[in-house]
């Protein structure tokens, strides 16, 4: 199938507070498919709210879907609910069994699409990679500062496998899943490709004109473990700590062939042609230096 490019779809915005359900049923009304990638972005620092935004959330939205009558539901989650496994293939069938905090609340977001769809409700699960791009956080911003200020981003040279997906390659993918039927039901990984974290993060690296820097791997589970007991102490959630070693260090593989079968989908950037895309961003966002 041909994958409609995000600039060609038609997507309406509706700010709306999960947490209420009061009115969303009819802030959906006439809605054919719904994207839910709302998520808690660690703002305020607690469980309560974290839970609040993903799964008590997630459940109202979800519940408003099946009152307006929605056609599709597209649920975002991420493959760290696979957990630290140390299967070299992981496929959508692969036992979710996640180690941190961030991985085991999309877990419960998955159970609250998996129990929408049972009564009925046409969903599907996008279990995105680490997504990078232009505005994008955690898969770019992050690491350039870090490299910037000369901070290790590598865990042991950086030979294991990162699992990055370009935000268009992202959107399409998830665009897809919205009209798909065979998409009813499933859920799908959405990772570019195998690259090494090196490969990955030297491109930043070149972008910022500074040497990459790794630390052992003994040393970030150490730091993990530092963070876990201050998190526990201050009562706060912690997306990833001890589990980011492994992570970091892994070679396992995620597999896409359920993506390139049911969606039809393959990446439309390359990670060279991401890249450029996502340097020229940072340069005109002033994050990187010309």
């Amino acid at each position: 199938m041909d994958v409609v490019p995000p600039a060609a779809a038609r997507v309406t915005f509706i700010p709306r507070d999960l947490r209420e359900p009061r009115g969303l049923s009819a802030a959906l009304a006439g809605a054919r498919a719904v994207i839910h990638c709302a998520r808690w972005a660690g703002i305020p620092p607690s469980r309560a709210a974290a839970e609040a935004v993903e799964v008590e959330g997630t459940a109202n939205l979800l519940a408003a879907c099946l009152d307006a009558g929605v056609e599709r539901v597209v649920c975002m989650s991420s493959v760290a609910v696979y957990g630290p496994t140390r299967t070299p293939l992981i496929t959508e069938d692969t036992p979710r069994r996640p180690a941190d905090f961030y991985g085991r609340i999309k877990r419960r977001v998955e159970e609250a699409a998996a129990g929408a769809g049972a009564r009925g409700l046409a969903v599907t699960v996008v279990r995105a990679g680490l997504v990078y791009g232009p505005r994008a956080t955690g898969g770019t911003v992050h690491p350039v500062r870090r490299i910037l200020a000369g901070r290790p981003v590598l865990a042991s040279g950086g030979r294991g496998y990162a699992h990055p997906v370009y935000i268009d390659n992202l959107i399409d993918a998830v665009l897809a899943a919205s009209s798909a039927a065979d998409a009813v039901g499933q859920a799908i990984n959405v990772v570019d490709g195998d690259v090494t974290w090196r490969e990955f993060f030297g491109h930043y690296a070149r972008m910022c004109r500074r040497p990459l820097r790794s630390a052992p791997a003994a040393a970030v589970w150490l730091v993990g473990l530092a963070s876990e007991m201050a998190a526990a102490l201050l009562r706060r959630p912690l997306p990833a700590a001890r589990s980011l070693a492994h992570f970091t260090t892994r070679r396992t593989r995620v597999s896409t062939v359920r993506a390139r079968e049911i969606l039809g989908w393959a990446p439309r950037y390359s990670l060279a042609e991401a890249m450029a895309e996502t340097e020229r961003w940072l340069r005109d966002a002033r994050i990187v230096p010309d």
